[in-house]
């Protein structure tokens, strides 16, 4: 809450939208684009602001993992450390062919606008779901 003298609390403005920036180069795995490059990795990412603690369990949570799997990509998970996002289990042409639009997604919907799964009938969730 802030307050000006002679005048009654006014509630703190609402952050702005939480979003991804950039992915962080120079914390790539060094072996990137050798033979010794890894299958997948843990990709930096550097976000707009440092998530609220109830946005970061909305990020990391399983309707984030949920809808990464939906869109066939079971396998990766994010996790944030301040303002890092870490995209575990990953690759750059994933980000490149797709993963980027759906980590954009999920910032921002279910960070800035709550949990998707809340609206989603179980039955749409369900009929998303593949499992190949």
């Amino acid at each position: 809450m802030s307050m000006t003298e002679g005048q009654p609390p006014r509630p703190d403005p609402a952050p702005p939208p939480l979003r991804v920036t950039t992915v962080l180069a120079s914390e790539l795995p060094q072996s990137l684009g050798t033979a010794d490059s890894p299958a997948s990795y843990t990709i930096p990412t550097l976000l707009s602001r440092a998530p609220t603690p109830a946005e970061q369990e909305l990020v990391e949570g399983p309707a984030s993992h949920a809808h990464l799997a939906a869109r066939g990509y079971p396998e990766v998970r994010l996790t944030v450390r301040g303002r890092r996002l870490l995209v575990d289990g990953s690759t750059l042409t994933a980000l490149e062919d797709g993963l980027a639009h759906e980590i954009a997604f999920v910032v921002h919907r279910l960070a800035n606008e709550g949990s998707e799964a809340a609206d989603v009938p179980v039955a749409d969730r369900v009929a998303r779901i593949r499992f190949e």
